[in-house]
């Protein structure tokens, strides 16, 4: 009866033991699933694109603070964060990571505050981000944050279009999509940012004459 007793004593502590596991499983579970919904709450946010997912075989630029974007900050520390970008994107212009973070940033600064668009042309943001996209034509990663920025920063503005298009913005991109033909998310930005661009570049008289003789 003594040993009978402590057998029951152990299988109550190994059930207790199993219920505590299960309880843990499923609070991680939970917390898992409410970070996702937040991540896809942040990047729903952007109205012309969906966010852009890194998979395993592209490179991982590391991404910024999203507590920074979360809510709307003074003209001032934008100002200073516009700067920072350009002067990282002008550093280290050899570095793919650093490149395809900066894209991303001032993406979601421009996205996230609109009065930050002067800034962003006065710093020359566009002509860095189409540098970018030329010096590693092969990085999805950049190719893809590129596209994102030229269709938010182009929409409804036919100056700022008619100079990416100048730029060569449009070969560009159209050749980024014959080397990542194989991305279908790729191919939904690179279409997308062409859409907006030509779209712009037409509403202007001399930009339509131009790209019909084109």
């Amino acid at each position: 009866r003594r040993v009978h007793g402590e057998d029951k004593v152990v299988l109550f502590r190994v059930r207790m033991l199993l219920l505590f596991l299960v309880f843990v499983l499923i609070l991680s579970i939970s917390l898992w699933r409410r970070s996702c919904f937040t991540e896809m709450s942040l990047f729903g946010r952007l109205p012309l694109f969906s966010c852009y997912v890194h998979s395993n075989q592209l490179d991982r630029a590391p991404p910024p603070r999203r507590s920074n974007y979360t809510h709307k900050r003074d003209q001032h520390q934008i100002n200073q964060e516009i700067a920072t970008t350009v002067a990282n994107m002008c550093s280290f212009p050899d570095s793919e990571t650093m490149q395809a973070a900066s894209c991303r940033t001032l993406t979601l600064i421009f996205e996230n505050n609109y009065a930050a668009k002067d800034t962003i042309i006065r710093c020359d943001c566009i002509e860095l981000v189409l540098s970018a996209m030329r010096s590693f034509p092969r990085s999805e990663t950049i190719q893809a944050n590129g596209c994102i920025f030229i269709g938010s920063i182009a929409a409804n503005d036919r100056q700022c279009a008619l100079d990416i298009v100048r730029g060569g913005g449009i070969e560009m991109i159209l050749q980024a999509k014959k080397t990542h033909h194989t991305s279908c998310d790729f191919a939904h930005f690179a279409s997308a940012a062409v859409h907006i661009l030509v779209e712009e570049y037409r509403k202007s008289t001399t930009g339509s004459i131009a790209y019909a003789r084109h």
